[in-house]
């Protein structure tokens, strides 16, 4: 497994994602390297049972698809669906960039 597949970083927002695009609001955000949870927000709505599902899942398909992948997902209570899949194209094998700040290297 590459180096690019022990990076994980999931982003949330209650409600549309929209809020993001069009209100500019900050995600909350969870940082998953080498499987291990180093960041996470001090409040979240989301349970972190969710994030944890979201970050395997994350890993398995990046590494069944062979490429760093952009996933989009909703959740209720406990069950997670996948809206959306797109490999990232865009990054070199060490800089990993988030919808959080311009430039923000993780």
């Amino acid at each position: 497994m590459g180096e690019r597949h022990l990076h994980c970083i999931i982003e949330t927002v209650s409600g549309r994602s929209e809020k993001i695009l069009q209100k500019g609001i900050d995600p909350d955000r969870w940082i998953y390297r080498w499987g291990k949870l180093l960041e996470k927000p001090e409040k979240s709505r989301i349970n972190e049972k969710i994030i944890s599902k979201i970050a395997a899942a994350s890993k398995y398909l990046e590494v069944k698809i062979g490429s760093p992948l952009d996933l989009e997902w909703v959740y209720y209570n406990d069950q997670v669906w996948w809206i959306q899949l797109r490999e990232i194209t865009t990054i070199d094998e060490h800089d990993f960039f988030s919808n959080k700040l311009i430039n923000n290297r993780c």
